[in-house]
């Protein structure tokens, strides 16, 4: 079994190993993401070892995490990025929320990216019960044979971009405090609020507005994104 390895410790080693070199741009990058992981990923251990890629170019950061029996799991995934083009894609258990695999990128992520990383769980025996996710373009489709939910989180930021943190009309402040009953309550509570809401504001989602070119669209368009958005989850 590894050793636990201090934070502070684990920090100030990389620190005196790449202090050096971290004015190339790639490394600098790549050094902010990993002392990042640092501090949020704190149940996992951490071995920093320098190695070259196969251009020869830049050095990387490889991570070694401790070993979890294979077991079935629900999957949270997700990416997070240091400037545009250095991220990782964290595998997550939702139960227990180790930290079971990682993938670094360079450039945008792929839904193959995401197909490797299960591929690789798959390979050392867990199963994956259910994946919960963003709401990359396809990622529901790469995966048909496994239950699929767009992570929450992410679903309540989206509604508080097409809403605002304080919207102004009766009907769009509902349906905010609506939304954020949508971790604390039952699916079945839920759907049955989120109806009630739709039958109470049916004729506002309905009202239509024409332009100087005489073509109409609807006149509150971000509301009506924000309800289709929740009834979709």
């Amino acid at each position: 079994m590894v050793p636990r390895i201090g934070i502070a410790r684990v920090v100030n080693a990389i620190l005196v190993v790449v202090k050096s070199l971290i004015r190339l741009p790639l490394l600098s990058s790549i050094y902010k993401g990993a002392i990042h992981c640092l501090k949020q990923l704190k149940n996992m251990v951490f071995l920093f070892l320098p190695y070259n890629d196969i251009s020869k170019t830049y050095p990387k950061v490889r991570i070694f995490l401790t070993e979890f029996p294979p077991i079935a799991i629900t999957l949270q995934m997700d990416a997070t990025y240091w400037g545009r083009n250095f991220g990782v894609v964290i595998f997550m258990d939702a139960s227990s929320h180790r930290v079971l695999h990682y993938r670094f990128l360079r450039g945008k992520e792929r839904i193959s990216d995401y197909q490797a990383g299960i591929s690789c769980l798959q390979d050392q025996g867990f199963t994956i019960r259910s994946i919960v996710s963003d709401a990359l373009s396809g990622i529901k489709e790469a995966f048909p044979e496994i239950p699929y939910q767009y992570c929450q989180f992410h679903q309540l930021q989206r509604i508080r971009h097409l809403l605002t943190t304080n919207p102004r009309l009766p009907a769009a402040k509902e349906l905010k405090a609506l939304a954020h009953q949508l971790t604390q309550s039952s699916r079945l509570d839920f759907e049955t609020s989120l109806e009630k809401w739709e039958q109470k504001w049916k004729d506002f989602l309905q009202e239509k507005s024409y332009g100087e070119d005489g073509k109409w669209h609807f006149t509150h368009r971000r509301t009506r994104s924000a309800f289709y958005n929740l009834s979709s989850a």
